[in-house]
């Protein structure tokens, strides 16, 4: 892979990690 499409997963795991974090908050605030 070049480093290119590497940033680009990286950018894309950080929002997915961020948006499951978010969920992760609201379902403790949910409990």
């Amino acid at each position: 892979m070049n480093k290119a499409s590497i940033a680009r997963l990286g950018e894309k795991g950080d929002v997915l990690f961020s948006i499951e974090k978010l969920n992760y908050k609201l379902v403790i605030n949910l409990i």
